[in-house]
């Protein structure tokens, strides 16, 4: 029977309710690493990690492709589902990070940004994140899944960018970062079992993508819980 040190249990399971990254989950991963000059259909693409993406709405059908590393909206409106290979659940933390390369009319042309999805597609969406309108204020963060009532403006219009949304299960407490920064936070609602993301645009809103991933991470306190619960089991082992 394999032995383990009590002490070295206590250790590790302490170490990691101070870092729960490192019991981090890979919900979804792709970097459209195809092979240049050779366009890919992003229907039924499958990633690295998660389930095949989902286009629901192209406006030059099978014209929404990756191609040089990246999937490029230009030319329409488009809508496409991120299926996860599971849902955010409690006592976690979801992480989603988009690489946005240049685009002229990312900012100034239009509607373009994600959404969080429960149900997975088809599902309910709420949340957003992106460029809720055609004006150049930069990257918006919004309670609503169409990015008006509760908006926060970051005044951030980087690109190329790395777009990083942080939503807490148990409390919808919600932050965007770019490039490593802070630029807005707000509260969604909580208790949403996320498992899939959403991409809009309208006819003048685009993006050129290079990468989506998602991440789930628990809370602090719930490793303490856990860090806890042996804690009670070592001390009734050494008073038997």
């Amino acid at each position: 029977m394999c032995q383990i040190k009590i002490s070295s249990l206590l250790g590790v399971i302490a170490c990691a309710a101070f870092a729960p990254s490192a019991f981090a989950a890979t919900l979804f991963s792709e970097d459209f690493s195809t092979a240049p000059g050779q366009p890919v259909a992003l229907n039924g693409l499958v990633p690295t990690v998660g389930n095949a993406f989902n286009v629901s709405v192209d406006n030059a059908p099978g014209s929404l492709q990756v191609n040089g590393g990246v999937v490029n909206t230009s030319g329409g409106r488009r809508v496409f589902d991120v299926p996860f290979a599971s849902a955010l659940g409690a006592g976690q933390t979801l992480d989603v990070s988009i690489a946005l390369n240049p685009l002229g009319n990312f900012f100034s042309g239009g509607f373009a940004g994600f959404r969080l999805v429960t149900g997975g597609v088809g599902g309910t969406s709420f949340g957003f994140f992106g460029d809720s309108n055609d004006d150049t204020t930069g990257f918006d963060l919004a309670p609503s899944s169409d990015g008006g009532l509760g908006e926060v403006k970051s005044g951030v219009n980087t690109l190329p960018s790395t777009a990083l949304l942080t939503y807490a299960y148990d409390t919808g407490a919600t932050t965007l970062s770019v490039n490593g920064t802070q630029v807005a936070t707000t509260t969604f609602t909580s208790g949403q079992a996320v498992n899939d993301i959403q991409f809009e645009n309208n006819g003048g809103g685009d993006a050129s993508i290079s990468s989506i991933s998602a991440t789930s991470i628990p809370e602090p306190s719930s490793l303490m819980a856990i860090f806890g619960g042996v804690a009670v089991l070592v001390a009734r082992r050494r008073r038997s």
